[in-house]
């Protein structure tokens, strides 16, 4: 969830600064913002159920993991696909939003869970 919130964080500070220079600009950010948002969530669906459902073949749990990463890619090609060329948003805006959502992921670690009995991300448990 940490991954979550740095990306949200991430993506709503950069669309606000494109949206006060242009408007369109900062639709277009936080369209690519989350578009990789939509992203994580299918990643993280797609480990939690293979943590859960556990294959007696490794060979099926590897398949698994493979048709999520082929989901992700077909989600994200698609999303970014209409939102340049049907609804038509700034091309560069969107990739910048999308870019700095995928920050969120190295970020996450200094953001606190809930119920972490530790107070940042330099203290060893």
């Amino acid at each position: 969830m940490s991954v979550l919130i740095a990306q949200l964080v991430l993506v709503l500070a950069v669309s606000t600064a494109l949206f006060l220079q242009d408007s369109s600009m900062g639709i277009a950010a936080l369209y690519g913002g989350g578009i990789a948002i939509g992203n994580t969530l299918l990643l993280l669906r797609r480990v939690r159920r293979a943590n859960t459902e556990l294959a007696k073949d490794p060979n099926e749990d590897v398949r698994l993991l493979f048709a999520g990463a082929v989901e992700r890619f077909v989600f994200t090609l698609g999303a970014m696909a209409a939102g340049m060329g049907w609804i038509r948003l700034d091309p560069m805006a969107l990739l910048i939003g999308f870019a700095v959502a995928y920050l969120g992921h190295p970020f996450s670690r200094f953001v606190p869970t809930v119920g972490s009995a530790s107070s940042g991300p330099d203290e060893k448990s």
